[in-house]
């Protein structure tokens, strides 16, 4: 997944449309989460990964209903 993104970040750079101070933030998110998947990575329980994304999947839901 890694080399597909900085292909499609080199892609939008190269034609001026990647405003890097508004990625920054997004980056930084990305990098945190990676690293702390990584970690939890094999410790926690597939139920409790199921629940985590019904949660997700519910909230994503009623944001779009809203």
């Amino acid at each position: 997944m890694y080399p597909v993104c900085l292909v499609s970040a080199g892609v939008y750079w190269a034609q001026g449309q990647l405003p890097l101070a508004q990625a920054v933030p997004y980056l930084l998110g990305g990098l945190v989460g990676g690293m702390v998947g990584g970690r939890l990575y094999g410790k926690v329980s597939t139920l409790w990964l199921r629940r985590i994304f019904a949660l997700f999947l519910l909230y994503g839901g009623v944001q779009y209903v809203r």
